[in-house]
């Protein structure tokens, strides 16, 4: 049963591995005629998929699924991707200027905090995938 707090999202299987399962998310109706759809990330194919741990086999090529996630872990991955290295990016700039440094050294020294923050998200990235639960539904 979904609760109201849930994201859900209709898409197709892609590929079944050993231990997990690729989905391709189908864009919305309305995101066709979207000037923002590149931004927001329908416009890409590449941004449509993602690779969900499931041990179960029940899945097969071409699969229509729903993905359902809690609200709670859409805002952890929205923190993860977005607000903690914002905030990384910031600290940083303040402590630069505060040191006196220039402005563009201050501004590279914060965007290179960038660098080995995406580099670790990569490296954990089974680690952190393990911590989001997704719920599959096979849609008939």
């Amino acid at each position: 049963m979904v609760s109201n707090d849930c994201i859900d999202k209709v898409g197709i299987v892609e590929e079944v591995k050993e231990n997990s399962v690729l989905i391709r998310f189908q864009s919305e109706p309305a995101c066709g005629s979207c000037r923002a759809k590149f931004i927001c990330g329908t416009g890409s194919d590449e941004r449509n998929l993602i690779e969900i741990y499931n041990k179960n086999r029940t899945y097969h090529q071409g699969d229509a699924v729903k993905v359902i996630i809690s609200g709670s872990m859409g805002f952890k991955a929205l923190f993860l991707g977005y607000i903690l290295p914002f905030l990384i990016v910031m600290c940083t700039l303040v402590i630069a200027i505060s040191f006196d440094l220039s402005e563009p050294v201050s501004g590279l020294a914060a965007l290179s905090t960038l660098i080995p923050y995406y580099i670790g998200l990569y490296l954990f990235k089974e680690k952190v995938n393990k911590k989001f639960i997704f719920t599959l539904i096979k849609i008939s």
